[in-house]
């Protein structure tokens, strides 16, 4: 909080700059120095003084951005720079903000209506006793601070002039930086972020970031402590439109289908480690549902291995609770980001070492769960239990109220509390998090009665209506009103009393839940979508499937 005043100061400062200085070059040279000279016409260039001034402003303002953003490790907008920034703007030429300046002056100038050999001496003492500001001191003070960096930079990187041929200033992008100054706004104190371990932060870009995945604002809570631009992975869900495909290419997030083995996609991010960047990965391959921790899926550490880079393992706490994946509200909290030590590339070598590294790191020894603030607590749990754990029933569970929920069978109530317990009306208190692990204990096979009959003594755990089927083709047939049946064996759908369709569990690689009433199987490389009638839960197939696949069966 103390950092408050001094940014209003910089802001006081940058005004009193870039308004005050114009406003001052312009008086000396009406009243001072155009009387010392033959009276001359005044230049009329308003529109070219216009157009400078505008060109400034966003050389300017993107300059600065660079230097709050990328200069400081803990993300606060600090003052002076404590990182040497080699991007964007800062790979074309070494002091982008300066040369804005003058830019700027110089439109204003123009703006002004000067006369020509007036103008002439205002510009010419400014571009001077900036010059010899720099070089003989601000750089003296560059080159204490950064020592051979600093002298490496300015040998490749011009003060006059702009280096054309510049790799580096193609980051960041417009909507990556106001998309950064926006989340350490709005989120770094509606949030009340805390950080430590930013020692650990290399201070060189090529390295993977990997990191739990409890909320959509993971990116933003831990992003803005990066000094480098974060190149995310995340779902190819999220490139459903060419708008919002574009935005998301804008933030250096790049598409990865959960359902195949994505190739390309692995690719991708070993040619951006080779190329030095920074890549961001959740390595569960989706959001948690209850907060706890998910399977670390194998082909993301075969990545890593062949990246033969550092590994940035981060630790968030309370993300989980600001936005659960079952709502779609946000809520006031606080998040902690923990920064643990890098895994270094010799580390690597050994798969199960390193998938053990990465849980013991990113992971809590014991979930527990930060209370948070709002109005609507329970909106959305519906799509998360999925069973009582009172009478063993399940889709009965039901939002009665803002913080209340009941189960339709037994008519139990309980109130959600905001550190997301569940307490009974006779005050028996349990975690969301244990709620959902005593339904995996509750899970059985159907009735005989209820279940449908298959054949060689397949054992039948659910079976319910399909309302939608959707293959992998386009002309897939669409099996309204069939019956999808998952066994001890397979996943099956049977229409008419026929079997049309049968995927055996081994033939499956991924089940993920998609909306409250889809989840979809990853079967041969392809995507099969199941939507389901209300009151099913996708979520109650996917632990169902877990459970039978895990072995404990």
């Amino acid at each position: 909080m103390l950092m408050l005043p001094k940014i209003v100061v910089q802001i006081v400062r940058n005004i009193l700059i870039w308004l005050g200085l114009p406003m001052a070059l312009v008086a000396i040279g009406d009243h001072w120095l155009a009387p010392l000279f033959p009276a001359s016409e005044p230049l009329q260039m308003r529109w070219l003084g216009n157009g400078l001034m505008l060109l400034a402003f966003i050389w300017g303002l993107r300059s600065h951005l660079l230097l709050l953003q990328f200069s400081e490790p803990d993300g606060y907008l600090r003052l002076k720079p404590r990182r040497l920034i080699q991007i964007g703007y800062y790979a074309r030429n070494r002091h982008p903000q300066w040369w804005s300046l003058q830019i700027w002056l110089l439109g204003a100038l123009l703006t002004a209506g000067l006369p020509a050999l007036v103008l002439l001496i205002l510009v010419a003492a400014c571009l001077l006793a900036g010059s010899l500001y720099l070089v003989f001191i601000d750089e003296g003070k560059l080159i204490r601070q950064f020592g051979a960096r600093y002298i490496r930079y300015r040998g490749r990187t011009p003060f006059w002039g702009i280096k054309l041929h510049a790799p580096a200033a193609k980051e960041p992008t417009w909507v990556y930086q106001f998309a950064w100054l926006l989340g350490h706004i709005l989120f770094r104190w509606n949030y009340r972020i805390t950080a430590d371990g930013l020692e650990h932060i290399p201070s060189y870009r090529s390295f993977i970031i990997v990191a739990r995945h409890a909320s959509y604002l993971d990116p933003f809570l831990f992003g803005i402590f990066i000094p480098f631009p974060v190149h995310f992975v995340t779902t190819a869900d999220a490139y459903t439109h060419p708008l919002k495909q574009w935005f998301m290419d804008q933030l250096y997030t790049f598409p990865i289908r959960r359902h195949v083995q994505d190739l390309a996609a692995l690719r991708k991010i070993i040619k951006l480690t080779a190329e030095g960047k920074t890549v961001g990965i959740f390595p569960e391959g989706e959001r948690s549902m209850d907060g706890s921790p998910g399977e670390i899926v194998p082909e993301t550490v075969r990545v890593l291995q062949r990246c033969k880079v550092s590994i940035l393992p981060v630790e968030i706490e309370g993300a989980f609770e600001i936005w659960p994946r079952w709502s779609n509200a946000r809520r006031k909290g606080k998040v902690h980001v923990r920064f643990k030590p890098v895994i270094p590339v010799s580390a690597t070598a050994d798969r199960d070492e390193l998938t053990r590294m990465i849980r013991a790191t990113i992971f809590p020894e014991k979930v527990t769960y930060h209370p948070v603030r709002t109005k609507r607590i329970a909106k959305g749990i519906e799509k998360l239990l999925w069973g009582c754990i009172a009478c063993g029933t399940t889709d009965t569970i039901r939002e009665i109220g803002p913080d209340a929920v009941k189960c339709q069978v037994c008519e139990r109530t309980w109130r959600l509390e905001s550190d997301y317990h569940l307490r009974e009306a006779d005050g028996a208190r349990i975690a969301l998090i244990e709620w959902m692990s005593r339904l995996q204990k509750q899970i059985e096979p159907a009735q005989e009665s209820k279940a449908p009959s298959l054949s060689d003594g397949e054992v039948v755990y659910l079976h319910s209506t399909l309302e939608q089927y959707r293959g992998p083709d386009a002309d897939t047939v669409n099996y309204q009103g069939a019956e999808l049946i998952l066994s001890d064996q397979a996943f099956i759908i049977r229409h008419d009393g026929r079997e049309q369709e049968r995927w055996r569990h081994g033939q499956i690689t991924v089940c993920t839940v998609d909306s409250k009433d889809e989840f979809s199987l990853g079967i041969s490389g392809k995507r099969h979508s199941f939507r389901l009638p209300s009151p099913e839960h996708p979520l109650k197939w996917h632990n169902y499937f877990k459970h039978i696949t895990s072995g404990d069966t």
